[in-house]
Parts: structure tokens; C-alpha cells; sequence
């Protein structure tokens, strides 16, 4: 598929979505919600992909919503709004229901729902000079695409309250010190950081990784029995695999297992 907004290139197990509107500082139109939930699609169906990574192009990550696009909106009756609005929300759901690790590489501004487009990946990897803000309540708006949900869930409730409720914009180190944001690193690094933790996720044992990542999500809604029964038959279909009996081989043998994905 071509694409207007992003662009999607993969490379070496790596698919890297590139939200691509410079000038417009990448705010998430409904024409970009659409192409990125796409190029997830894509993603999908490629089962040589391993990582998946979602990054700005130029000076911010992502801006927040298309206010245009917010102003249309407006403009239909409430049922009309909201059935629209839940289509873009669709973006966010894509994000976290992809079954392969999600990094987001901040390379600039994360606001209103470019935040929550980072906090529905897996990891978040922002460069020093990245901000970070849930400012829908700066403009009358509650917060959308899953903010009440992913936020509370990384930073805690009354942490979370206070950046909605007072819509900061807040600093890169201090979204790693409150565990919004795994590292900061200077932005003439964020693309070589970014790639070597994708390329060392990569290089792990593929149905043991997706499985783990099922598992830890479902963790957080489960009660331990629940989990236990899981991981118990993760851990069975994991024995029918040619990783494991690699990564077994390897640490008898004291080397680096070379993992093949089967």
C-alpha cells in the first residue's frame, strides 16, 4: 500500500513506521490514523518481522490531534462524533494489540494523543530534547485514545491525575524518573539506540517473545492462577520449538544461541 502520511520500511526483522508530516509537526489527522493502522496490517503479515518501531519525522514525535480535524467533528450530532472518534481511536488499539515488541523512539514533542500513540507501544526510548504532555484538558477536551488507560498503568493514579488534571508538558527526564519513558538519550543517538534494542529483541526466540508479551499483559488483569495456567501452556508450546532446544544447546555449550524463529 502507498502511503501519504507515514512511510513503512523494514529491514533485517525491523519494520519502522515514520509518522511523515514535518511541516504539519505530525499531528494524527484522521487520514494518518488510518494509513498507520494499515501499515500495522502490513506489519502483521509479514512473519519475518520481529520489532516494531514507531517513530516523527523533524522536530516533534507527534503533536497531538489535527484540530481540523477536531473542528469537523464539532460540527456532526453527538451519536455522528462519536462513532467517528471511536474510528480514530482504532490507531491506539492497533498500536497495543500488535503481537511482536512495540518501541517508540520520541524523537521530539509527544502531546495529547501523540503521547498515547507512545504509551500504547511496548517501550519508549525519548531523545533529551523530547516533551511530554496529556494537554486535552488545556483546550476542554477529555482525554481520548486510551490515555485514562495507559497512563495510570505506567506512572500510577495520582501521578496520572496530576498530568491530566493540570495538563503539564513535562521534560524527558522527568518522564524516565516517574517511568513514562524506559531512557533518555541525546538526539543525535535516539535512532542508534533505538535500533540496537530493537536488533537485541529481535535476535530472541520469536513464539517465546510474543507469548511473553501476551503474558505480561494479561498479568495486569488477571488474578495468579489465571497466569499460571498461561504461562504453564506458553511454556509447553515452547518445548515443541527449535529455539528452545537451541537456546538449551547454547547454554550447555556456553555460546550466544542463534535463534531461528521456529
Amino acid at each position: 500500500m502507498d502511503f501519504s502520511n507515514i512511510t513503512l520500511q523494514t529491514s533485517e526483522g525491523i519494520a519502522t513506521i515514520t509518522l511523515n508530516q514535518p511541516e504539519r509537526r505530525n499531528a494524527l489527522s484522521w487520514e494518518m490514523a488510518k494509513e498507520i493502522a494499515a501499515a500495522i496490517q502490513e506489519v502483521k503479515r509479514n512473519p519475518e518481522i520481529r520489532v516494531l518501531v514507531l517513530t516523527g519525522n523533524g522536530k516533534a514525535f507527534c503533536a497531538g490531534g489535527d484540530v481540523k480535524s477536531m473542528a469537523e467533528g464539532m460540527e456532526k450530532p453527538l451519536f455522528e462524533s462519536r462513532d467517528m472518534i471511536l474510528e480514530y481511536y482504532k490507531t491506539a488499539l492497533a498500536v497495543k494489540e500488535v503481537e511482536i515488541p512495540t518501541i517508540a523512539s520520541i524523537n521530539g514533542h509527544a502531546i495529547g494523543a501523540g503521547l498515547t500513540l507512545a504509551l500504547a507501544c511496548d517501550m519508549r526510548i525519548a531523545a533529551q530534547e523530547a516533551k511530554l504532555g496529556a494537554t486535552f484538558l488545556q483546550i476542554g477536551l477529555h482525554p481520548g485514545m486510551g490515555t485514562t488507560y495507559f497512563l495510570p498503568r505506567l506512572v500510577g493514579t495520582a501521578r496520572a491525575c496530576e498530568l491530566i488534571f493540570t495538563a503539564r508538558v513535562i521534560e524527558a527526564e522527568e518522564a524516565e524518573r516517574i517511568g513514562l519513558v524506559n531512557r533518555v538519550v541525546p538526539a543525535k543517538n535516539l535512532a542508534e539506540e533505538t535500533r540496537k534494542l530493537a536488533e537485541e529483541i529481535a535476535a530472541g526466540p520469536y513464539l517465546a517473545m510474543k507469548m511473553a508479551k501476551k503474558s505480561i499483559y494479561r498479568g495486569a488483569v488477571c488474578d495468579l492462577e489465571s497466569v499460571l495456567d498461561f504461562e504453564s501452556y506458553a511454556q509447553a508450546a515452547c518445548t515443541q520449538t527449535e529455539d528452545l532446544k537451541e537456546g538449551i544447546s547454547a547454554f550447555i555449550q556456553k555460546r550466544r544461541p542463534e535463534f531461528k524463529g521456529r
